[in-house]
């Protein structure tokens, strides 16, 4: 089994606990999880996300982890970073977060984060949501359409997409698009307040587009990975 939405780092507004790489591969060793695809909380944040990337580089180097560089499409340096981190930090994926950094998934700056993406054969990770943006006061996320997803994955369909803590409402709402396209995921971690939530998954058909997520430590992974694990 794969970690697909991991995180490592410090979130700026509250303490979290297990935050380091550390205890995230510890957790995996437990359970039995070969590696993750790793991202770094500060990178949400930093107007320059090149230096926690940095770090997580030096962080994850030789544990077969994949890093996946947080971005936001609407910075001017945002395609000379990525670029920069093919090169130098191996990166394997990017994630962008249109709730967090007020953007819409369709803008042309991400037209242009996908020409790199797709040049370069990375796998593009789409967060719909972190926290419950109900609880967030300092800071005022949205959650991303689930109709500008369904058209965005429809136009993308050459790419590797994994959508990271969907709902399953929303889910189910793009099942007709998620299905339709070869080479789109999505994970488990937004189902942690739906009960037995992979037997429904695969009675709507999805679950061969179903992975393994915990997005630990900013979630439990435990309750991620018992969901995962439900039987019918």
């Amino acid at each position: 089994m794969i970690d697909y939405n991991c995180f490592t780092g410090n979130w700026p507004f509250h303490k979290i606990r297990r935050n380091s790489f550390g205890d995230i591969k510890a957790l995996h060793e437990k359970y039995g999880i070969e590696y993750g695809y790793i991202s770094k909380i500060e990178s949400i944040f930093y107007n320059d996300p090149y230096e926690s990337e940095l770090e997580l580089y030096e962080e994850i180097k030789g544990s077969g982890y994949k890093q996946v560089m947080t971005v936001n499409p609407t910075l001017d340096i945002a395609q000379n970073i990525v670029k920069r981190a093919i090169n130098e930090l191996d990166i394997k994926g990017v994630r962008i977060m249109p709730g967090y950094h007020g953007y819409s998934i369709l803008d042309d700056c991400v037209k242009k984060l996908v020409e790199t993406v797709r040049e370069h054969k990375l796998k593009l990770f789409i967060n719909s949501h972190l926290e419950d943006e109900r609880v967030s006061y300092l800071i005022h996320p949205v959650g991303t359409p689930f109709s500008e997803i369904a058209q965005f994955i429809t136009e993308n369909k050459d790419i590797e997409i994994q959508l990271c803590t969907i709902s399953f409402a929303e889910l189910v709402r793009i099942k007709e698009a998620v299905l339709a396209c070869d080479n789109v995921y999505f994970d488990i971690s937004g189902f942690k307040d739906r009960l037995f939530a992979m037997p429904e998954i695969r009675r709507e058909g999805l679950d061969a587009k179903a992975r393994f997520g915990s997005m630990a430590p900013l979630f439990c992974f435990e309750s991620a990975y018992l969901i995962y694990n439900e039987e019918d």
